[in-house]
């Protein structure tokens, strides 16, 4: 049959019993002071001059007024509370279970890295790639531009040529009277034809070449496509495969911290369930530890409040939620009635 734990079995486990109205301050210090030193091996009667020592030092540093002093006592031992990781519970202590945190890159954390590492080779081969490139193209371009300038210093000098030729022609066919002949005709016309024959000869060399070095600079293009498209699809399967790693490796470390994790939860369950053995099933503030800082910061509100004199319950009322926040609404109750 579970037993209930009420508030009386709480306030007393902390050292704080619930006593009529008439309790008086002096009778409260000796009830928290007994029930320290028997539950929680604390005797503050020993450590009494120290602390009006300590106090006094403390009041002299610090300028504080008595509701922020009351504050920091209640987050100091709001603190030292949280930074205990061991509570113990019907005899037995509980190392509180604290799942190991797995801090391994995600998916997207991964592929960035991986492919941030890659990146800037990939980048700098492909521009090494269009530089060559560009520096081919350059060439042939001059070559089409020399294939033309060709053509036009070829075509000169035939007209020169066959200007000089026909003069000679002229010049011979007077001399033999034969000026105004069907010979010398002939001859002009023979001369005129292998001009223009040399001239389609000239013209279809050089559109031949430039054509040539055309393709060649379209050939030039294309195997940079292809270059860069390989590299590409190479340095993705590269990215994929070390992805892949990555990610296996990421997993498997995962998998471990979810074993030790499982392990150490078992435990932990084992060691609530030993604990409940006494038929109470285990709450955090039915530990020992936390009936120690319960009581703790019961006697500091208590012993800031009843400072007050006569207003002591009037303050306390209008506190409501400030005490209300750091014990709970049993708490601020049973306070007001030592107050009272």
């Amino acid at each position: 049959m579970k037993k209930s734990v009420k508030l009386r079995d709480f306030l007393n486990l902390a050292g704080i019993a619930d006593e009529d109205n008439e309790t008086q301050y002096k009778n409260f210090e000796k009830t928290v002071t007994k029930a320290l030193k028997n539950v929680f091996g604390k005797d503050p009667a020993k450590d009494a001059a120290k602390n009006v020592a300590k106090d006094a030092s403390a009041a002299v540093l610090n300028a504080e007024d008595p509701k922020t002093k009351l504050k920091n006592e209640l987050d100091d031992l709001k603190k030292d509370y949280e930074n205990n990781k061991e509570h113990t519970f019907g005899g037995v202590t509980i190392k509180d279970y604290e799942p190991k945190k797995f801090d391994g890159k995600t998916d997207e954390e991964i592929k960035k890295e991986t492919t941030d590492k890659y990146e800037p080779a990939l980048s700098r081969e492909k521009e090494d790639l269009k530089a060559k490139n560009n520096v081919s193209i350059r060439k042939l371009a001059e070559e089409i531009t020399k294939a033309e300038n060709d053509k036009k210093d070829k075509l000169a000098k035939l007209n020169s040529d066959y200007a000089d030729e026909y003069e000679t022609v002229k010049n011979a066919m007077v001399k033999r009277g034969l000026g105004r002949s069907s010979i010398f005709n002939g001859a002009a016309e023979g001369l005129e034809n292998a001009l223009e024959t040399g001239k389609a000869s000239v013209r279809e060399d050089a559109e031949d070449k430039k054509r040539t070095l055309r393709q060649n600079i379209a050939d030039a293009n294309d195997e940079l496509y292809r270059k860069i498209k390989n590299l590409d699809a190479e340095t993705a399967e590269k990215i994929k495969a070390e992805i892949e790693k990555a990610t296996e490796k990421r997993d498997a470390e995962k998998a471990k911290v979810d074993e030790y994790n499982r392990v150490q939860k078992e435990k932990y369950d084992a060691q609530i369930k030993a604990s409940e053995a006494n038929g109470v099933k285990y709450d955090e503030k039915l530990t020992k530890e936390y009936a120690a800082y319960y009581g703790s910061k019961f006697k500091a509100l208590y012993k800031y409040y009843t400072g007050l004199g006569e207003k002591a319950a009037e303050q306390a009322a209008k506190d409501k939620a400030f005490i209300i926040e750091n014990l709970d609404e049993d708490g601020y109750n049973t306070l007001l009635r030592y107050l009272k």
